[in-house]
């Protein structure tokens, strides 16, 4: 009995280390680095060409978003590179992001450093100029995770896809039901993304700065995430005027 003990706690331990394994190091083996204005870039030789674009498509965007979340981030960013979504799956959620990984799925951040796929390889759903754009967003992630860890997947993507200008198709929205207060309070990213959470939060944060402004929302996330601080409103309330404006404007 205790042997058979022995060989279940070994097979679970060597699932753990299998599942674990991609996320141990952010960097592939034949990653190089190289510096450019306020980011440090990782990338496959293979990749130096788009790495060059994407950092200086970052020192462009930089300023300007800092600017509009009034954030005074010093450090130089860390941008990693992969060659394919399999790599990038595998470094963000282990062997089961390898697996499962969704097609949609090409950039994240951790903490303050930016994962994205090459735009020489973006995969079936996305193209090159849409995996280089996706690059301004997670860097807007990793400004958002610097100001307030605990901010709402709804307020943190619907900045993120607002400031890098990913504006959705009108037929994009439509595809997808209006999601319910409820679901817009999901933090899964699989759940997020299956009921249009991107381009329902690019109205939602297009709403906000034109009732209230981006200064708003920097004060909603230095301020404790209170809605009625920030807003004079709850957040119940926001998302009724977000129907309202969802309406007349789309």
């Amino acid at each position: 009995m205790q042997n058979k003990w022995y060989y279940v706690i070994l097979i679970v331990v060597l699932l753990v280390v299998i599942q674990i394994y991609p996320m141990l190091n952010v960097h592939t083996n034949e990653m190089v680095r190289e510096e450019t204005g306020n980011f440090i870039l990782y990338f496959e030789e293979v990749d130096r060409a788009v790495a060059s674009e994407i950092g200086e498509l970052l020192n462009t965007k930089r300023g300007g978003i800092n600017h509009k979340l009034s954030f005074e981030g010093t450090e130089m960013t860390e941008v990693y590179i992969y060659p394919d979504q399999n790599t990038l799956h595998g470094k963000k959620y282990g062997m089961i992001g390898r697996l499962i990984g969704p097609k949609w799925y090409i950039g994240d951040n951790i903490g303050k450093k930016v994962l994205l796929v090459s735009p020489n390889n973006p995969g079936p759903e996305h193209s090159s100029e849409s995996v280089v754009t996706a690059v301004v967003h997670e860097y807007v992630h990793t400004v958002v995770y610097q100001i307030n860890r605990k901010t709402p997947k709804w307020i943190d993507e619907g900045l993120a896809v607002y400031l890098a200008g990913q504006k959705p198709m009108a037929d994009s929205i439509s595809k997808n039901p209006v999601p319910s207060f409820k679901k817009v309070k999901t933090n899964n990213p699989i759940t997020f993304g299956n009921i249009g959470g991107y381009e329902y939060s690019y109205t939602y944060m297009r709403f906000i700065d034109s009732q209230f402004g981006l200064e708003a929302v920097g004060q909603f996330l230095r301020n404790e995430l209170d809605y009625e601080a920030a807003f004079g409103y709850t957040e119940e309330e926001l998302y009724d005027m977000w129907l309202v404006y969802l309406e007349k404007v789309y």
